[in-house]
């Protein structure tokens, strides 16, 4: 972070763009999902990195590379963590 702070003047974050919301046990039946778990994907920003990936409305997120995706909020944490521009392997339901 602090090279980005010095070469760009500020910590840039990666984003999938999508809009995202908690799977729950209904939910997580209607997929046929063992347990509540992922992103629920409800919309995709058009033209942004999920839409560029395929990524629909209606995906679940399970994995973004080799971590796991427990609850919606763990999706933009992971995948803000990640530098702009680097391509990230998502496993999706």
């Amino acid at each position: 972070m602090q090279a980005q702070i010095v070469e760009h003047g500020e910590v840039r974050h990666a984003r999938l763009g999508v809009m995202i919301q908690q799977v729950n046990q209904k939910l997580a039946e209607s997929f046929g999902l063992a347990a509540p778990e992922g992103a629920l994907v409800a919309d995709v920003v058009p033209g942004g990195p999920a839409d560029k990936a395929g990524i629909k409305v209606g995906d679940v997120i399970q994995q973004v590379g080799d971590r796991k995706i427990t609850l919606s909020g763990d999706l933009p944490s992971i995948v803000s963590m990640s530098e702009p521009g680097v391509r990230l392997t998502v496993r999706l339901a």
